[in-house]
């Protein structure tokens, strides 16, 4: 995940907000727990944090909940 753009929060919501959303993907992040992938347009990004850059979560459960809050109701998940 190196050389990938990184997305926070406020910019997610905006491209939700304008329908830019083309796939969301939830992978594991070896040792670590899960990290989330977003599609839009033609580019990709993963979601950071303001303090790292690929934000992770420890659960799937709560990373649905996230989502949810963000208006994103469909995603896939890579657990290998």
């Amino acid at each position: 995940m190196d050389n990938i753009d990184r997305l926070q929060q406020p910019q997610l919501d905006a491209l939700v907000a304008a329908g830019s959303i083309r796939s969301v993907t939830v992978e594991r992040a070896p040792g670590e727990g899960w990290a989330v992938r977003v599609r839009y347009g033609m580019r990709e990004a993963v979601m950071a944090s303001q303090h790292r850059p690929v934000r992770i979560w420890r659960s799937l459960d709560t990373i649905g909940e996230w989502m949810e809050k963000r208006g994103i109701g469909h995603w896939e998940v890579r657990a290998g």
